[in-house]
C-alpha cells in the first residue's frame, strides 16, 4: 500500500481510542450484555400459559437484557439508535413469557417499551403500548399504585407532546400530577405546555412560581406532596400542601421548571439563580465530565485530517444523504423540518446511521493497514459501507411507509461535525450543510435546556460549555482549511428572515428542484424529539435573535471566557461570516436584519 496511506491509517489506529473513549464502566455493560445473551440462547423454550412460574423468569432476563441494550443506546453519540430494534425485540419477549402473569411487571415493560417507541419516533405504537399498560392497571388494580398510573399518564403526556397533541397532553400531565405529585418531570411538561399554547399572561406565571417553589421544598426536604390542584386560573395555588417525608427519585425536572416560569414571568434573576440550582442538582447526579477527552479529540483529527488523507478516487458517488452539522440548539431542526417537506427529501430526525456504524469502518481501515492491502481493497471496503449505510438509510424510512418516494435523506447528527473527513472520505459527492447561529444566543439556548443524554453534561457548566463551542469552532476551521468549498454555511438568522431566498439558493446549489412546501413545513404534524418540537409547529419566527442580552449580566462571565478564543479564530479567518454576525458578543449589537 501506498506509504503515505500507512502513515495516515496508523495515525488512524492511534485514534481509535477514541472510539468513543470507552470507560471501564461501558467495558463492563458490553460483557454484561455478551454473558446475559449468552444465558437468554441456553434457555428452552417455554409455554407461558403451561408453566407461568418459570415463564415469568425467563421474562424477567429478557427485560434486564433489553434495559442493558436501552442504557448502551443512550450512550450519547456512540448509540445513535443502533440497539433500538434489539431493545424493542427484547421488550416484546418480555411481555410474551409475562403474559399477564405478574401485572405489576406487565406495567413495568409497557412503559419501558412506550418510552423506547417514542424514542424511535413512533409515538402511535407508544402510546398504544402506554395504554396496554394503563389498560392492566384498571384491571388489576391491587397490583398498581396511584404512582405507576402517575407515570404511565406521565409518559403518555409526553408521547402527546410530541405527536402535537400539546392540549390534551397538558390535561394529561395535570391528571398525572393529581395522582402522583412527586412525580417531579409532570411539573416541567405541564410549563412547556403552557410556554407552547401560549395561555398564560405575566400575572399568571407568576402564580405558577410560587406553586412551583412549594414543589421545589417538598424535593428539597424529602416531603411528600399528598395533593395537588393544577388550574392555575383558579383562586387556590397549584399545590394543596406537603407532609410526611418520602424518597423522592433523583429527578431535577422541577427546577427546570421553575427556571422557565421565572423566565416567562421576566424574573430574570430569579430565572438564572434556578438553573443554577438545576445544573448543580443535575450535575450532581451524572457522570462526571472530563473535558481533555474533547481536547485530545480535537488534536487527533488535526492530525488525522491532513490534505493528503483523501485519495483521489476513493469514496462512493451516492448523494442519497444530506448532512447537517452544527452546534446544538443551532436552528438544525428548523432547516431538517423544511427539507422533509420537500417532496424528495425525507429527514431521520436524531438518528445518525452513518455515525452508530463509523466504528466498524474504522476498525477496517485499521486492520488493512497491517494486511497488505492495496487501494483497491480500501475502495472496495469504503464503497461497501457506503452501500450498507445507504440501505439502512432507506430500511429505516421506509419502515411505515414502504412506498414513500425520496432522492435524498437527511442524516441530522449535529455532532457529526467531528465526522467531516470521514463523510468527505466515504461520501465526497453528497450535500455537507453547517448550521451556524448567533454564539451568545447558541450559547444561552444549550445552557437552558436540559439534556437526558449522557455524555452531555459539559451544556450545565460555564467553563465547559465554553470549551466545547471552542472545540467545536476549531473543528469547522480546521475541516474549512484543508476542505475549502466543502462545506455549505448557513446562517440560522439569514434562514428566519428570508426563508424562501435562502431555500431556493441552497437547493440549487444542493442540485434540487424547487417546491413550496418547505416554506409551509409547519402543517405536515412531523415528530420532531429535539428541544425545537415546539418552534417547528409553527411557521418561521424571528422572535428569539439577540435573545440572549435579557441576561447579558449573567452571561458575563461565559463572555469573557469566551472573547480570547473568538478573537484568535478571528485573526486566524476561522469564523463564519465574519462580517455579518455578532463575533464580538456584543450586548448593544444591532440584531436588525438587513440581508
Amino acid at each position: 500500500m501506498l506509504t503515505f496511506l500507512s502513515i495516515i491509517l496508523f495515525l488512524l489506529s492511534i485514534s481509535v481510542s477514541l472510539r468513543a473513549n470507552l470507560s471501564q464502566e461501558r467495558e463492563q455493560l458490553n460483557n454484561k450484555i455478551k454473558e446475559t445473551k449468552k444465558y437468554l440462547d441456553g434457555l428452552p423454550q417455554i409455554d407461558p400459559i403451561v408453566d407461568p412460574k418459570n415463564a415469568l423468569i425467563i421474562g424477567d432476563a429478557w427485560r434486564f437484557y433489553a434495559s442493558l441494550l436501552q442504557t448502551k443506546d443512550m450512550q450519547f453519540p456512540s448509540g445513535g439508535g443502533k440497539y433500538q430494534m434489539q431493545t424493542l425485540n427484547a421488550f416484546n419477549n418480555a411481555l410474551y413469557y409475562a403474559n399477564d402473569n405478574d401485572p405489576a411487571f406487565t406495567i413495568d415493560v409497557s412503559m419501558r417499551k412506550s418510552v423506547l417507541l417514542k424514542m424511535m419516533g413512533r409515538i402511535i405504537d407508544a402510546l398504544e403500548a402506554i395504554n396496554t399498560g394503563l389498560e392492566v392497571c384498571h384491571r388489576f388494580p391491587n397490583n398498581c399504585t396511584s404512582n405507576d398510573e402517575g407515570k404511565m399518564l406521565n409518559y403518555k403526556a409526553m408521547s402527546l407532546v410530541t405527536n402535537g397533541s400539546v392540549a390534551i397532553a397538558l390535561e394529561t400531565f395535570k391528571a398525572s400530577i393529581n395522582l402522583a405529585p412527586n412525580i417531579f418531570s409532570n411539573y416541567l411538561g405541564m410549563v412547556e405546555c403552557y410556554k407552547e399554547l401560549k395561555s398564560l399572561n405575566k400575572a399568571e406565571w407568576k402564580r405558577v412560581l410560587e406553586a412551583l417553589e412549594i414543589v421545589m421544598q417538598a424535593y428539597k426536604t424529602g416531603a411528600s406532596i399528598v395533593s395537588a390542584e393544577t388550574d392555575v386560573y383558579g383562586k387556590e395555588t397549584v399545590i394543596s400542601y406537603v407532609k410526611d417525608k418520602s424518597d423522592n427519585d433523583a429527578d431535577t425536572s422541577i427546577f427546570w421548571a421553575l427556571y422557565h416560569a421565572a423566565d416567562k414571568a421576566e424574573l430574570y434573576n430569579l430565572a438564572w439563580k434556578y438553573l443554577g440550582i438545576a445544573h448543580e442538582y443535575e450535575l450532581s447526579i451524572r457522570p462526571k465530565y472530563d473535558p481533555n477527552m474533547s481536547r485530545e479529540q480535537l488534536k487527533h483529527i488535526k492530525n488525522i485530517f491532513i490534505p493528503t488523507f483523501w485519495i483521489k478516487g476513493i469514496g462512493s458517488k451516492s448523494t442519497l444523504p444530506i448532512f447537517i452539522i452544527g452546534m446544538m440548539r443551532s436552528g438544525s431542526t428548523l432547516l431538517e423540518n423544511m427539507f422533509d417537506a420537500h417532496s424528495d427529501i425525507l429527514g431521520m430526525g436524531e438518528d445518525s446511521i452513518f455515525n452508530a456504524n463509523l466504528q466498524e469502518l474504522k476498525d477496517k481501515l485499521v486492520s488493512m493497514a497491517t494486511d497488505g492491502s492495496d487501494v483497491k481493497d480500501l475502495q472496495r471496503a469504503v464503497g461497501e459501507y457506503a452501500k450498507k449505510v445507504d440501505k439502512l438509510m432507506i430500511k429505516t424510512v421506509k419502515k411505515d411507509d414502504k412506498n414513500v418516494k425520496f432522492k435524498h435523506i437527511v442524516d441530522k447528527m449535529l455532532f457529526n461535525y467531528r465526522s467531516i473527513g470521514f463523510i468527505h472520505y466515504v461520501y465526497p459527492e453528497a450535500v455537507i450543510l453547517h448550521m451556524v447561529r448567533d454564539p451568545m444566543d447558541t450559547i444561552l439556548s444549550c445552557f437552558t435546556h436540559k439534556f437526558d443524554h449522557y455524555g452531555l453534561e459539559w451544556s450545565m457548566n460555564e467553563a465547559h460549555l465554553v470549551d466545547q463551542f471552542v472545540i467545536y469552532l476549531q473543528i469547522m476551521h480546521h475541516f474549512r482549511s484543508v476542505l475549502p468549498g466543502r462545506i455549505i454555511d448557513i446562517r440560522y438568522e439569514e434562514l428566519v428572515n428570508e426563508p424562501e431566498r435562502v431555500l431556493r439558493s441552497l437547493l440549487q446549489r444542493m442540485k434540487v428542484e424547487w417546491d413550496p412546501n418547505v416554506l409551509e413545513y409547519f402543517k405536515f404534524n412531523r415528530i420532531v424529539q429535539t428541544h425545537s418540537q415546539s418552534q417547528v409547529r409553527h411557521s418561521v419566527y424571528n422572535s428569539s435573535i439577540g435573545s440572549w442580552r435579557r441576561y447579558k449580566t449573567e452571561l458575563q462571565q461565559i463572555k469573557v471566557k469566551l472573547l480570547p478564543h473568538i478573537d484568535a479564530l478571528m485573526r486566524e479567518g476561522g469564523l463564519p461570516f465574519a462580517d455579518k454576525m455578532n463575533w464580538g458578543l456584543e450586548a448593544d449589537y444591532d440584531y436588525r436584519y438587513y440581508g
